[in-house]
């Protein structure tokens, strides 16, 4: 399964500040119902620069650009010392009073958008709830953390103890080689074919699709990608933008 990342081009008050390190992802529920504008304006008026999660996954299962992969946000409190150091991702519900049981299409892309995560952040070690760190119920107790945590561990391709240098060791010579797992082998097909990096991304054999890239290239590349980094020259190309607008 394959996700789309939408963007309500939220306007944010001043530049967001670039994480240094993810070791973390932190789960939440908005306690409601609402889309990620509603979150935007709640978080605006308590005189953040705006909504302080990285995603937001709705409960029809469409996902939504918050801060984005690498920025800090404001989901953790101050005193968890978990803002600056993880993804956190807000599920739509209250699921502590209100849903028992999440709809199939937002847990399975939040499924997709965490293994996602797991791929572009090696250094992930932990996946934890609101309230495993701060003084709250949130993600509500039927929220199914524990089943996510299952999930994502079980269906990660990197061992944990691999190291970010083992992996950069790693080297892809022709598109076929890189792991489609989390779709990366499709996003490189996308960018040769768009002339962003060298081989034209139609001969899977390796003829014309030689590339030799590094694996933490290769994850660099998908990060900036599904990020919006490469949309204008796609749409220049008359492909289709990594970020829906």
């Amino acid at each position: 399964m394959n996700i789309t990342i939408n963007d309500a081009k939220l306007k944010f008050k001043g530049d967001l500040t670039k994480r240094s390190r993810t070791t973390a992802i932190l789960l939440h529920h908005m306690a409601g119902i609402g889309d990620i504008h509603d979150i935007h304006r709640e978080h605006l008026k308590k005189g953040w620069s705006g909504c302080g999660y990285n995603f937001f996954v709705r409960l029809d299962g469409s996902v939504w650009l918050g801060r984005g992969w690498d920025a800090i946000g404001a989901h953790a409190g101050l005193e968890s010392g978990y803002n600056g150091k993880s993804i956190g991702i807000c599920f739509e519900g209250n699921y502590q009073t209100d849903l028992t049981a999440m709809p199939a299409a937002q847990y399975n892309a939040g499924v997709e958008l965490i293994k996602m995560a797991l791929q572009m952040f090696p250094s992930i070690s932990e996946i934890k709830g609101h309230k495993e760190v701060y003084a709250t119920a949130c993600p509500g107790q039927y929220f199914p953390l524990a089943k996510f945590k299952a999930v994502t561990a079980s269906t990660a391709t990197k061992a944990t103890d691999e190291s970010e240098e083992e992996e950069d060791m790693i080297r892809y010579k022709k598109l076929s080689d890189i792991p489609n797992d989390c779709g990366f082998q499709d996003v490189i097909e996308t960018l040769m074919n768009a002339k962003i990096i060298n081989g034209d991304g139609t001969d899977k054999t390796g003829n014309n699709d030689v590339i030799d890239l590094s694996h933490d290239q290769v994850r660099s590349l998908v990060f900036e990608y599904r990020g919006g980094a490469f949309d204008r020259k796609l749409i220049a190309e008359g492909m289709t933008p990594a970020v829906k607008g």
